[in-house]
């Protein structure tokens, strides 16, 4: 099998021959993605399926006919985004038409830093932190992709490090300032 990288590339080249590898190669990533936000809502208020959110996901991907991502890096990133995006998206509207409905908790303990207390039932509704998330990123759009990729899409630092091209020290730092930035935010909610 080839490498996403390569397959992004070809396919932003032009070459429709590999459509079918790269749906292979994204979709099983996509459908990750959307258990991981799942299941950081503890499945509460969450009809959805990770199946379901997956497949909108690859279809927002390609709306375009030319997406603007041609790595591995670039596509995790907007991956993340877009699987965000999917999940709000449908909580919003789930809200408007039960008004009042109980919107999904998110789990913050993963957020938490051994200096920032936190409790395992700590947690914050969904469009809450997606505001939070678009607020640090407009100041520190770096820490909000750390953020999106360790928490959402499950990378470890070293991975993101790789697709970031920086050091492991440098998402680390990312990584704990975003945390305390979110933390803070979030408990004036």
């Amino acid at each position: 099998m080839r490498d996403l990288t390569q397959l992004l590339r070809e396919w932003a080249g032009g070459d429709r021959a590999n459509e079918r590898a790269l749906f292979a190669e994204i979709y099983p990533v996509l459908k990750g993605i959307a258990h991981r936000h799942i299941g950081a809502a503890g499945g509460q208020n969450m009809t959805l399926q990770a199946t379901e959110i997956a497949h909108e996901g690859f279809m927002r991907l390609f709306a375009h006919q030319k997406p603007d991502w041609q790595t591995r890096g670039q596509f995790y990133s907007l991956a993340a985004t877009v699987v965000r995006r999917v999940v709000v998206d449908y909580l919003r509207g789930r809200s408007a038409d039960k008004r009042g409905a109980p919107v999904a908790k998110i789990s913050l303990a993963n957020l938490s830093d051994a200096d920032i207390p936190a409790h395992e039932e700590e947690s914050m509704d969904w469009l809450n932190l997606d505001q939070a998330l678009d607020e640090l990123a407009k100041f520190d759009a770096a820490s909000a992709k750390v953020v999106e990729l360790r928490y959402f899409v499950g990378l470890t630092v070293a991975e993101i490090a790789t697709l970031q091209i920086c050091s492991a020290s440098s998402v680390e730092r990312r990584w704990r300032s975003a945390r305390a930035w979110l933390h803070l935010r979030l408990q004036k909610n």
